[in-house]
């Protein structure tokens, strides 16, 4: 999932990102992972309690995760007709982060604000446990949990796509994400580099400005993660941070040359891609 992050599905057609996996899949891709392991120690939920054990012990997960599974199958093993509206908002939510919140860098783990998205995300989770302890029979609370647990999603997603982690040797999760601040002591000195330029653009990739970036991060041992044009944290000059990169972002030509995203599988939208 490290080239996975385009917001919407449609973004990944136009932009002919066939071969990656948008915010929204992902998010429902996890709910249901989550459900089916509810649902496993506590069959009596299930729409079917008989066949329950027997058809969730079959279910492959990664199937699940890549976004392969059908829809409609999942549905049919929940008793709520709910559910799927339930998801829709949650994935809804996530979704429109890169609309409404785009201009926040700790929104999305973007300009090394490392301590400020993990209190966002901590804001969060904090703020959707006590909607829902309140919530009694109160419907819009419910839904707003909903929309919250969407923007956190977000947030969550976008520390690994944004950042050095996946890049740094990282396999598995950061488990105090959602649990702890981030430390300003694991993250790279406001004055330290962490990029190099870019290599130069082959000639059919010129079109896109997609210069070859695999290998322009720097090993400082530090988390980091790209600035993007336009956020409210500014690309420091003459440092030798790293941009987000693609296309759309108005940093990518500020020193150092290109980024580090890994949003999509195509090089001119996400320098890391693949």
């Amino acid at each position: 999932f490290s080239t996975a992050f385009i917001p919407t599905q449609w973004l990944t057609i136009i932009s002919g990102g066939w071969s990656s996996l948008n915010h929204k899949i992902i998010t429902q891709s996890g709910l249901w992972c989550s459900v089916i392991e509810f649902l496993k120690t506590n069959p009596k939920y299930a729409a079917n309690q008989e066949k329950a054990v027997t058809e969730l012990l079959s279910i492959d997960t990664a199937r699940i995760l890549e976004g392969k599974e059908s829809r409609s199958w999942l549905f049919r093993l929940l008793r709520s007709s709910k559910f799927d509206d339930a998801v829709q908002e949650i994935e809804d939510a996530n979704a429109i982060v890169d609309k409404n919140e785009l201009e926040i860098s700790a929104a999305h783990f973007d300009a090394e604000q490392f301590r400020e998205s993990s209190l966002r995300l901590l804001r969060l989770k904090k703020q959707i446990i006590s909607l829902i302890k309140n919530a009694g029979d109160n419907k819009v609370h419910y839904t707003k949990a909903r929309k919250e647990t969407g923007r956190l999603l977000h947030t969550l997603q976008d520390f690994y796509s944004h950042s050095n982690w996946i890049e740094s040797g990282n396999s598995d999760p950061l488990s105090i994400l959602g649990n702890e601040i981030i430390s300003d002591d694991y993250v790279a000195g406001a004055d330290e580099k962490t990029c190099n330029d870019c290599s130069p653009a082959r000639k059919y990739d010129i079109l896109f400005g997609s210069d070859d970036c695999q290998n322009n991060l720097l090993n400082t041992g530090k988390l980091t993660s790209g600035y993007y044009g336009g956020q409210d944290v500014a690309k420091p000059r003459g440092v030798g941070k790293c941009s987000h990169g693609g296309i759309f972002d108005k940093s990518r030509k500020i020193k150092s040359r290109g980024g580090i995203n890994k949003d999509s599988s195509l090089r001119y939208l996400s320098p890391h891609y693949g």
